[in-house]
């Protein structure tokens, strides 16, 4: 017989162990598995049902609701508006030597490979054949990659570059995108690495200065470069704007031709090379906006300073100094706090805040206002035109002042 009530609250109380207090623990333990087997019972029922009715527990649905779903799978039935093909290009510069201009009446041997929409195996092409195909006025990226990529790198950043900014382009414009690939291949020694792909890149900017420039002049162009690319890219507008490099400048520029935009990340430039009468001073004359994404946190670009003895600073690092007459055409943002520590192109182009200011810099509907950041809208003319009045007569009194320190010198010699 199981103990009364009395009976158990005197053996807890008077805490006498016996087989009493087993029977009790006992009683419990068959109290718990009759609970649990009830529970189980009732969850198999639930999912019994559940997998008859199809995987989804059977509900009515109401007319409405019935209405709306109907009217879903009719939208996802339509067909999607076609986009207009990429016409995609390669070109590659890794068998050519270094040049300062001067090329003969064909151009440089550059050579050129080809696929429609982006897909399928590239197909050789020749000069003559890019040429017909630039006929066709479209909206043109020239995407750069910087140092220490193989051929085969070149191709991966320039499919990840369209594949990333795609989104930016309306789909109805069509789009033609070359993949500029120069020799880049990995250098033994880091110094020596950095200090020969320094030098090369005046090389390719006339490389592809020339190339541009045998291209309709109302093609809009869209330089997308990083690291090095980016030097590239800036020099290549130099000498589109008529600016020379080590002395030399490109034959033939059409002044008509379309103002071009860049996106430039992680840029290797010197600082103040932007500025009127700098190495590439020109290159914000053929420029219609730039947009430069830094890193104050790239290791990389901290240590810029080592590439020559004049330890520069790298744009991509600390920014750019513009001068204010041309601050309006460009635009800086930091991404440090978006990828952190690199110098990873293929981390910021997945970086999805920096992207979408990326995308409103492509040229889409030119000749239309900029970004309001960029201060080109109407509320910002004046200021801008001030900007401009203010830089020329700071220009005209400095070349007033030189020329009336040159008098009074000759008038001392002659004295």
């Amino acid at each position: 017989m199981p103990p009364n009530s009395r009976t158990i609250t005197a053996m807890f109380f008077l805490n006498k162990l016996s087989a009493d207090q087993a029977h009790r623990g006992i009683t419990r333990l068959g109290r718990i598995i009759a609970l649990a087997g009830m529970t189980w019972c009732c969850l198999h029922g639930a999912t019994a049902a559940k997998d008859h009715s199809g995987g989804k527990t059977p509900v009515k649905k109401s007319a409405n609701t019935v209405k709306k779903t109907n009217a879903r799978a009719t939208l996802i039935a339509q067909p999607t508006k076609s986009c207009a093909p990429i016409d995609a290009w390669l070109i590659s510069t890794r068998h050519l030597g270094c040049t300062h201009g001067g090329f003969p009446v064909t151009g440089p041997a550059l050579r050129y490979w080809q696929r429609v929409d982006n897909q399928g195996p590239w197909q050789p092409r020749t000069f003559e054949d890019f040429i017909a195909a630039s006929q066709e006025i479209r909206t043109t990226w020239i995407m750069i990659h910087g140092n220490r990529m193989t051929s085969q790198d070149a191709v991966n950043y320039g499919s990840q570059v369209t594949r990333s900014l795609l989104p930016g382009h309306r789909a109805e414009l069509p789009l033609r995108t070359i993949t500029w690939s120069w020799p880049s291949d990995r250098v033994h020694g880091l110094i020596e690495d950095v200090r020969s792909k320094a030098a090369r890149t005046p090389s390719e900017s006339f490389y592809l200065g020339w190339l541009v420039n045998q291209m309709p002049a109302p093609t809009p162009v869209c330089f997308i470069g990083h690291s090095f690319g980016a030097r590239i890219g800036t020099g290549t507008m130099h000498l589109l704007a008529g600016g020379a490099l080590h002395g030399y400048g490109l034959a033939g520029i059409d002044p008509t031709r379309h103002l071009s935009r860049g996106i430039f990340t992680a840029a290797a430039i010197h600082n103040n090379w932007l500025l009127p009468g700098a190495p590439h001073g020109r290159a914000l004359d053929q420029a219609e906006s730039i947009l430069f994404v830094n890193n104050s946190c790239d290791p990389a670009l901290k240590r810029y300073r080592f590439i020559d003895r004049s330890r520069p600073e790298a744009i991509g690092y600390c920014g750019a100094m513009i001068d204010a007459g041309r601050r309006y055409k460009v635009k800086q943002i930091d991404a440090c706090n978006s990828v952190g520590k690199t110098h990873d192109a293929s981390i910021i182009m997945r970086a999805g805040s920096l992207l979408s200011s990326m995308r409103r810099f492509l040229p889409i509907n030119w000749g239309q206002p900029l970004p309001i950041s960029l201060g080109t809208n109407s509320s910002n003319l004046p200021r801008r035109q001030a900007d401009q009045a203010a830089f020329a007569a700071a220009q005209a009194a400095a070349a007033l002042h030189n020329r009336n320190a040159r008098t009074a010198s000759l008038l001392a010699v002659e004295e």
